[in-house]
């Protein structure tokens, strides 16, 4: 008994011994592995430059179309407009109902046609819901506040930004493809490019945005020349090599972009989804809304070229659009009505051309 005690007694020391030293093993395991991984993770860390050049909406696990292309849409381009948005979300619960707008961004990069037009007094009989959205990129720290003004119908609301000229256009495009960042409150918005707000001028604006819609959530008119995607591509890169040299910020991303949505779409859908993106109506504060579609416009074109009608194409082919009715249409036959297979209760109207609705 005394000697099977000791004995017993030597066994439970060493098993003691030994869980301590395994003890202390794994702990020293984890803490190589620790120490592994946050080099690891400084090393990786993205420096500034790469992260302004991350959007902060961008495509998560590759399920953008364009999410192979190189991101180009700095976050910054959202913050830029932060300071104005807190007027606009004001005057949203003053228009509840509707609301028109345009948006304009000048910078040495800026194309004369954005800029350099007359603009004329909104036809819209409900007053305070015309806005025009103005941004000054500058190249000093400097930054305006904002500035209010009110006149011919239009309310004009400025601001600056320190932002390189190169994204004057991706500035502009943000109030466009997201005004639900911007209007919260208003149930339907409609977006002009400033180069049409003459051409509109002969109907209620709140009439032509309930044309656009037809009953929809969205409404927007086909592209009158390009067939499809890559002929969309080919008259950019014409107008970049001729008479227009800043309508795109790199060939590179636009030629990935394209070559992706070429081989992810059908040839269908490269068809069908060619819009022209000067005018569009969207339902913003409704259980039904353009909410979602708005949001997969923007991450495409956070991945893809500054050009938001080459994004309209991947944004339209993830909501796997599809057209349910037509409209009489001379030519290209991809005007109707289309539904949504991923969001059910979503439908977008693209009209056949721009002169049927806005006609008196």
């Amino acid at each position: 008994m005394v000697v099977h005690s000791v004995s017993h007694m030597f066994d439970g020391k060493h098993v003691l011994r030994r869980s301590r030293l395994n003890s202390f093993l794994l702990l020293l395991l984890l803490g190589v592995f620790a120490l592994t991984s946050a080099l690891k993770r400084i090393r990786c860390a993205p420096s500034r430059l790469e992260r302004e050049l991350v959007s902060d909406s961008a495509c998560k696990d590759a399920t953008c179309i364009s999410s192979e292309a190189y991101r180009s849409n700095p976050p910054v381009l959202i913050s830029a407009w932060h300071s104005l948005m807190k007027e606009t979300r004001k005057m949203s619960t003053e228009c509840t109902e509707f609301m028109l707008f345009s948006v304009t961004v000048s910078s040495s990069r800026t194309e004369s046609h954005h800029t350099k037009r007359s603009i004329p007094s909104p036809n819209t009989t409900t007053s305070m819901c015309a806005i025009l959205l103005h941004m000054e990129i500058v190249d000093h720290d400097v930054i305006l506040g904002i500035q209010v003004k009110e006149k011919d119908g239009w309310v004009t609301l400025k601001t600056s930004a320190n932002l390189p000229g190169i994204f004057a256009r991706r500035a502009s495009r943000i109030p466009k493809i997201l005004p639900d960042l911007f209007f919260p409150s208003t149930n339907i918005v409609l977006y002009c490019d400033l180069k049409r707000l003459q051409d509109i001028q002969k109907i209620d604006a709140f009439i032509l945005a309930s044309r656009l819609l037809a009953g929809t959530q969205f409404g927007i008119v086909q592209h009158p020349r390009s067939k499809n995607v890559v002929a969309e591509r080919d008259a950019i890169l014409s107008f970049r090599s001729g008479s227009r040299p800043l309508i795109l910020d790199n060939i590179d991303l636009l030629s990935a972009q394209v070559d992706m949505l070429s081989l992810k779409l059908s040839a269908t859908q490269q068809h069908a989804y060619a819009v022209e993106g000067e005018l569009s109506a969207r339902i913003i504060n409704n259980a039904s809304s353009a909410a979602l579609f708005n949001s997969l416009w923007y991450e495409e074109y956070a991945s893809g070229c500054d050009r938001d009608q080459i994004s309209f194409f991947g944004a339209a082919a993830r909501m796997n659009l599809q057209r349910i009715s037509a409209f009489a249409c001379p030519f290209a036959n991809r005007s109707g009505i289309y539904s949504s297979s991923s969001k059910t209760d979503f439908f977008l109207a693209i009209h056949c051309q721009l002169e049927e609705v806005i006609s008196p």
